[in-house]
């Protein structure tokens, strides 16, 4: 009976730390919600520039993936992660983005679009 509690409390204890552990590399929830908002802005911009050539649109999306980043002091790689971990938590996922789409909608348009 001993070694069953044992096993149990290494796996319960293992699990917390795995879960720490994933924590600390995600990019804090509210972060996360401006940040794919700023994103899907970028983006967007990449669609309209395209139609004046594909390698000018890429510059200025690789540039403004760059600023996006540098602005929220984090990186593709933690952006892809903190991505990947919520498709696996399609709830939390969808909650994200409910908030991300109310941000879009209440973003002003810029001159450039009127």
């Amino acid at each position: 009976m001993k070694k069953i509690l044992l096993i149990c409390f290494c796996f319960f204890l293992s699990c917390v730390t795995q879960e720490e552990e994933v924590s600390h590399r995600l990019i804090k929830k509210e972060v996360f919600i401006k940040l794919l908002k700023d994103v899907h802005l970028v983006e967007a911009e990449y669609e309209i520039n395209k139609k004046s050539g594909a390698e000018f649109a890429k510059n200025i999306l690789k540039n403004n993936y760059i600023k996006t980043f540098e602005k929220y002091n984090t990186s593709a790689e933690m952006f892809n992660y903190t991505l990947s971990y919520y498709s696996y938590h399609p709830e939390e996922l969808e909650s994200i983005y409910t908030k991300t789409i109310n941000l879009l909608n209440n973003e002003k348009p810029t001159e450039n679009l009127k």
